[in-house]
């Protein structure tokens, strides 16, 4: 959480878009059956909220910008 926090916010928009893409391949490999590692799925969903959590507080000025 903390190497996210680090991160500016247009680095964390850039990561937002990277983690929805990366999640979608992942999900087309699942789909067909190519997907070795299903454990990838959650950690990939959960780093992206952790992401657009730390985005919108920030938006929100609740936590700092950088």
């Amino acid at each position: 959480m903390a190497e996210i926090r680090e991160r500016k916010d247009e680095e964390l928009g850039v990561r937002a878009d990277q983690l929805r893409e990366d999640l979608f391949r992942q999900r087309v490999r699942q789909a067909t059956n190519q997907l070795q590692d299903t454990s990838t799925l959650p950690k990939m969903r959960r780093e992206l909220a952790r992401t657009l959590t730390v985005k919108r507080a920030r938006e929100l000025g609740l936590e700092g910008t950088k």
